[in-house]
């Protein structure tokens, strides 16, 4: 005798009856089991009864054999499941599961769970009476972390560059996104946050500023060479490229300077006063001689150090004409200057 788990407190059979004679019946016979709980072994109990043997009675010796063989299975129950997908905590959880009928235990299977993922959960029916299951994807989200930068304008050192991040809660992993980086400039970077149970990301502009060099100006004095002249300048770290104000310069005077670092990772200048001086031009009449009355003779001379082309020429005058009496004049050199060059040459 089997049947399904309904609430109720027993169940009714009827029971077999052997060892009747010449067509005698029993009336009233019914038999009944507990079904106030599900399980097996239910034992069957026989109802009072009545022998109609037709000869007045008492023909038969009664046993009554009691069997153990009821049984009430479970019924089916239904799990419904949700909050399936909770946001990390720090704490186990577990999805929600509904039963019905209503509050019936339940046993999970690969629940609860602390972190952020996907895990395949079973629900599983834990009554007396009923049984059922529900399986589903518990996913945990991960939670939000915030990241606050720091140290986003540093100067350069030669060595690659990070910016600082902090993170809340504190000490989660951290992946740059452009960074770090070695030279000076700006820079549009993003600190992501690298961590099992928690994301987030900020974005912001690192800026690394260039370093100062010293610059240290030398030879500003120098005397003319009919080409372009340039002071010297040194810099610190060694073999920085220079650019100049108001230099080169060619004519001898005082000209105000400016040496400044043209370098991608270094800046610094120094200002300094250039002086260029004339230099010595020598003009030197040779001596001569002529015989009275020769007219227009042309004297000649040495002009030294004239530059670079500069055009300074030199005639050779003298003050006796043809007519002359003999004697001694002197010879004067005259300079020619079509280029206007001679202001730089001490005559």
């Amino acid at each position: 005798n089997t049947k399904t788990y309904d609430g109720t407190t027993s169940a009714a059979s009827t029971p077999t009856v052997s060892g009747l004679l010449s067509g005698d019946t029993v009336t009233g016979l019914t038999e009944t089991y507990d079904t106030s709980n599900a399980g097996t072994g239910k034992t069957l109990s026989v109802s009072a009864y009545t022998i109609n043997d037709g000869n007045g009675g008492g023909n038969y010796t009664v046993s009554k054999v009691t069997n153990t063989t009821g049984a009430i299975t479970k019924a089916t129950a239904t799990v419904t499941l949700s909050n399936l997908t909770p946001t990390y905590t720090g704490s186990a959880l577990t999805p929600t599961a509904a039963t019905t009928p209503a509050n019936l235990g339940v046993t999970w299977t690969n629940a609860p769970q602390m972190n952020a993922g996907s895990y395949s959960v079973t629900a599983t029916i834990n009554d007396p009476n009923y049984q059922g299951s529900a399986t589903g994807t518990f996913t945990i989200s991960k939670a939000t972390a915030s990241i606050a930068l720091s140290n986003l304008t540093q100067s350069y050192t030669g060595s690659a560059l990070t910016p600082g991040a902090t993170t809340t809660p504190s000490s989660l992993g951290v992946t740059w996104t452009n960074a770090p980086q070695t030279n000076a400039g700006s820079y549009s970077v993003t600190a992501t946050i690298n961590d099992t149970n928690y994301q987030g990301s900020v974005t912001g502009t690192f800026t690394i500023s260039k370093a100062n060099a010293t610059v240290t100006l030398s030879n500003l004095t120098q005397t003319y060479a009919g080409i372009p002249l340039f002071p010297i300048a040194t810099t610190a770290p060694s073999g920085l490229a220079i650019a100049w104000t108001n230099a080169p310069q060619t004519n001898v005077g005082s000209y105000s300077v400016t040496a400044a670092v043209t370098d991608a990772n270094y800046q610094g200048s120094a200002a300094g006063t250039f002086v260029i001086n004339k230099t010595p031009l020598r003009v030197t009449a040779n001596n001569a001689s002529r015989a009275y009355g020769v007219a227009n003779p042309v004297f000649t001379g040495t002009l030294v150090t004239v530059l670079n082309n500069d055009g300074i020429t030199a005639t050779y005058k003298t003050t006796a004409v043809a007519t002359s009496l003999p004697g001694t004049y002197p010879i004067t050199p005259v300079v020619a200057d079509p280029n206007g060059r001679l202001a730089n040459y001490t005559l």
